[in-house]
């Protein structure tokens, strides 16, 4: 893979096209990862740290309150770390979603081929896992994911080159859902890739980076960007009278 030289962007600013959509709902898990990937969002992320048991009746509440079109599992860690410590955690989140109705997504960057029995035993919606090789085993797994569930395979772009995405959206076309999303807090150019590729690939979507969700963190409270700095105000639930 060629990358190009990066730089830590020292603000991340919010997509415009933010103000003419409707949020998602997203569960930010902290259970840990196994990778180590130098982009991750999460790893300076000021609730690393913060281990707090999930507050299912908040948590209840807020998936009763939000009209948005979609929620998702996602991290934070990585939801399917330490899987089998940490499913009847999970378990609970899907029953949650279900009792009101919401389909749930699972995003996920694990090696999936041991996982998948209980993957498909919790009954996510669809399964979105990021990839960031091309590898024979990473087609394997999607492929026997894909006799279940739905999918979305997504690459974060960090200075890959063009051919190399060619590649990729290539080896893995056999999924019905492909992504190429901007990396938050690394500067490349993702406007000039997106020029260059989505007129040859226009089954692809090219994401850029954005706060497209509301989050609800591992701190027990809901914010309205990733970085946990601002209170979404939507879920700020008033204390009851005694």
């Amino acid at each position: 893979m060629t990358m190009i030289t990066q730089v830590r962007k020292e603000k991340f600013e919010s997509d415009s096209t933010l103000c003419c959509q409707e949020r998602n709902f997203s569960i930010v898990t902290n259970f840990g990862c196994a990778k180590r990937c130098f982009f991750c969002a999460f790893a300076n992320h000021r609730l690393k740290r913060e281990k707090q048991t999930i507050d299912w009746d908040y948590l209840d509440w807020c998936i009763g309150r939000f009209t948005g079109p979609k929620v998702s599992v996602s991290g934070g860690g990585d939801p399917l770390f330490e899987l089998k410590e940490n499913f009847s955690t999970l378990e609970t989140i899907v029953a949650i979603c279900h009792k009101h109705n919401r389909q749930v997504d699972l995003h996920t960057n694990e090696d999936l081929l041991d996982k998948l029995a209980m993957i498909e035993l919790l009954g996510f919606h669809q399964v979105v896992v990021s990839t960031h090789t091309i590898s024979e085993v990473r087609r394997e797994e999607l492929t026997r994911l894909l006799r279940f569930s739905r999918a979305r395979v997504v690459v974060v772009y960090v200075g890959q080159s063009s051919d190399w995405i060619r590649e990729w959206i290539r080896f893995y076309s056999f999924v019905p859902k492909l992504t190429v999303r901007e990396c938050r807090g690394v500067v490349a150019d993702f406007n000039k890739i997106r020029q260059t590729l989505q007129d040859e690939f226009p089954q692809v979507r090219f994401l850029a980076d954005g706060d497209y969700n509301y989050y609800f963190m591992p701190d027990n409270l809901v914010y309205e960007d990733y970085d946990a700095t601002k209170l979404a105000q939507k879920f700020q639930r008033k204390e009851k009278k005694q």
